[in-house]
């Protein structure tokens, strides 16, 4: 379950100011989207707040949310378009800040997705998670600030893959047309790799916008 839950294609909710924080969900073994979900045609519009410090009960592996702890979009028709505002702050295993997926779509013209903290998975995404779904990203959006959590292993600070958005799927649309994407952090080991964006399926188009300053091959 979801602090806010958008189900069905009569669902529809603007957010245009305050926040959502503090949310994690502790009735299905912290599986998915403890603060928002979007599913079944729903559609959410952001054009400013905030969606910050979800999906963490404990500073432990096992106490963080799978996938998409800020923002949880899933099924064909549901959409979530992102004007302003801010999610930030948000702890999961892969895809911590929006995880997308199973048709759905995510359209980010503005704001910023920054400073989310992936955590112990075998998947990557720390800000973005896109699988068998769309993701576009323009106009001065921004994507920056992932590092990895391990409270078990102190300082390391790098995920898998893709610190900024990882794209897997047959089905999966990626396209780039303005915005940045900066400051993120990948480890390239075990194949890994793709600070700023990592491509395993799907097709990606980069139209505009600046990828800058992400690493890559840090263990």
């Amino acid at each position: 379950s979801a602090a806010l839950l958008i189900h069905g294609t009569a669902g529809s909710l603007t957010l245009d100011g305050g926040t959502v924080s503090g949310n994690v969900d502790v009735t299905s073994n912290l599986s998915i989207g403890s603060s928002i979900q979007i599913k079944s045609g729903a559609s959410f519009t952001m054009n400013s707040g905030s969606i910050t410090g979800n999906g963490i009960s404990a500073y432990s592996q096992g106490s963080i949310q799978i996938k998409g702890a800020g923002v949880y979009v899933t099924d064909a028709d549901s959409s979530f378009t992102m004007n302003g505002g801010s999610i930030n702050g948000n702890y999961a295993r892969y895809g911590a800040g929006v995880a997308v997926e199973n048709g759905a779509k995510f359209d980010m013209l503005g704001g910023e997705i920054k400073d989310n903290k992936f955590c112990h998975g075998n998947e990557g995404g720390g800000a973005v998670f896109v699988n068998n779904a769309t993701f576009n990203m323009s106009g001065t959006s921004v994507i920056s600030g992932t590092d990895y959590y391990d409270p078990s292993k102190s300082g390391n600070s790098v995920q898998k893959n893709g610190g900024g958005v990882y794209v897997q799927g047959t089905n999966s649309s990626f396209t780039m047309d303005g915005g940045t994407i900066m400051d993120n952090a990948a480890d390239d080991a075990n194949n890994g790799g793709g600070g700023g964006v990592y491509i395993s399926g799907g097709t990606v188009n980069l139209k505009n916008g600046t990828i800058k300053n992400n690493k890559s091959g840090i263990s």
